[in-house]
């Protein structure tokens, strides 16, 4: 249910007519989609993942899909998530998610940490609350 339609919800009332409080709206939790995921591609395709990569990944996507999708983006949570957006003009991948038709995204492609020093990233975009994974970067290729 979106948070558009969580706000036309009426007010609950007792049988007496009392107003039943509505529980505070969460905040949108984010959830991952594998829509665009590209793992043909020859930098970033799962032959390239070391042993014990799909754990770590399985991991990050549950511990992630906890947070709200704000936080991906916020400033201090993102440092300890090592996530922030890719200029992919300062990258080895200079024409970024060519793959995918420009209506379909914003242009702005977003990357996050598996581990610190580990087991590299994953690259893909937000749309609100959905994060869609593009690429596994394991060995942290995409940045020359």
């Amino acid at each position: 249910m979106s948070r558009r339609d969580q706000k036309k919800i009426p007010q609950a009332t007792s049988p007496k007519g009392a107003r039943i409080p509505t529980p505070p709206l969460r905040p949108q939790r984010v959830r991952f989609s594998f829509e665009f995921v590209d793992v043909a591609h020859e930098k970033f395709c799962l032959d390239k993942c070391p042993e014990g990569y799909l754990g770590q990944l399985l991991e990050k996507l549950k511990a992630i899909s906890g947070m709200a999708a704000g936080d991906l983006r916020d400033r201090s949570i993102s440092r300890v998530l090592h996530s922030h957006a890719i200029d992919f003009a300062r990258t080895s991948e200079r024409a970024g998610f060519a793959h995918i038709r420009q209506e379909t995204w914003d242009g702005r492609a977003w990357q996050f940490a598996l581990t610190v020093n580990e087991h590299g990233r994953v690259h893909g975009f937000l749309d609100n609350d959905v994060f869609y994974v593009v690429w596994l970067d394991p060995k942290h290729l995409l940045w020359d």
